[in-house]
């Protein structure tokens, strides 16, 4: 049987997403998977900025010995050996320890050697008797502070520093490059990606060692390291946004005279922000590490987790712990970050704008 009837398709309506409004961060911490990583964040910085009202030195004020150096975590018995010359002893320090074991009743014992006499004790006995109980979670480094805490100061510290230094690069570098891509046929633009060309081929740390060399304060050397960023940051945001403002997408904001500000900041940015952090969220990493390469070379840099773990590396087997857990807790972060920086970028590119 011939049908003679023809049903007429229900039009689909087709709505345009210019100017349409949804809340990303809403759409965002709806999988689990982000909410997880967005909290393991927050842990760790929450964990870094509360390190900072507390007392890394436990032992400061005291006059230790150089017996506070490298405890073990949770109160591990240590077994101290010093060389003792009994009664023809002249180190001052030797003798001093040993007044305070017989003054304080510490258990010692002097073993005979081919090499001449040991004094052996208990650390964790000799420091409990003269400055009281004290229970470090991953014990002391070499300079007597306490690894927990001193490893959280440097991490946030460090991270904040870094981080900083990131932001400004991806606000400045944003717009640069955006606003570059749209001029692309303007002589200046042509000129300075020349410039850049040439200067994404020279390595960061060499031009860094050539600077430092007439100019060593730490804030000069910030400056340099945000330029360095900067101009990847601004070359990588032209190159994303020529292919956006070649779409039809943008054409059709153009044709709706929308201005090229509210392109750049409410359209474009957002459009290509998510491969420019995937691309670049590891560059905190980056800048803690390049900063504190030029620990090698003399430059006097304070506050770097990752100084801290070359001073720690020396005699790192008096107390494994004061290098397993600043690495893991700076590995964990910066993993953490580059997936969160991947699952934004999901979002964005998903996202209508």
């Amino acid at each position: 049987m011939n049908n003679q009837f023809r049903f007429v398709q229900t039009p689909k309506i087709s709505k345009s997403h210019i100017g349409y409004k949804t809340n990303r961060w809403k759409t965002f911490f709806k999988s689990p998977y982000n909410i997880i990583l967005f909290a393991t964040l927050i842990l760790f910085l929450t964990l870094g900025i509360i390190a900072l009202f507390l007392e890394n030195e436990p032992f400061k004020n005291q006059k230790t010995l150089r017996l506070d150096e490298n405890i073990l975590p949770l109160g591990q018995n240590t077994l101290k050996t010093i060389k003792y010359g009994g009664a023809k002893e002249e180190n001052q320090i030797t003798l001093e320890i040993f007044a305070n074991l017989q003054k304080y009743n510490v258990p010692y014992e002097i073993k005979e050697t081919i090499f001449g006499q040991n004094l052996v004790f208990s650390q964790s006995d000799y420091i409990k008797a003269l400055y009281g109980n004290h229970v470090f979670l991953f014990g002391t480094d070499s300079f007597g502070k306490d690894v927990f805490v001193d490893s959280l100061q440097q991490f946030i510290i460090s991270v904040g520093i870094s981080a900083g230094i990131f932001s400004v690069e991806l606000i400045f570098g944003l717009y640069i490059g955006i606003y570059l891509a749209w001029k692309t046929q303007n002589p200046f633009t042509k000129i300075s990606l020349k410039m850049m060309n040439v200067l994404l081929a020279i390595p960061d740390i060499i031009m860094m060692i050539v600077v430092v060399v007439f100019i060593r304060n730490i804030y000069f050397i910030y400056i340099f390291v945000f330029l360095t960023g900067l101009i990847r940051m601004i070359y990588w945001a032209y190159q994303y946004s020529l292919q956006e403002l070649n779409s039809n997408f943008i054409d059709a904001l153009w044709s709706q005279n929308v201005s090229l500000h509210r392109i750049i900041y409410k359209h474009i940015t957002f459009r290509i922000l998510g491969r420019i952090l995937i691309l670049f969220i590891r560059r905190i990493g980056y800048i803690i590490f390049l900063i504190a390469t030029l620990d090698f070379i003399g430059v006097p840099i304070s506050y770097n987790v990752a100084i801290t773990l070359k001073n720690n590396w020396v005699d790192r087997d008096l107390n494994p712990a004061k290098i397993i857990f600043p690495t893991l807790f700076l590995f964990v972060f910066l993993v953490d970050l580059q997936f969160l920086a991947i699952r934004i970028a999901k979002v964005l590119d998903n996202f209508k704008q």
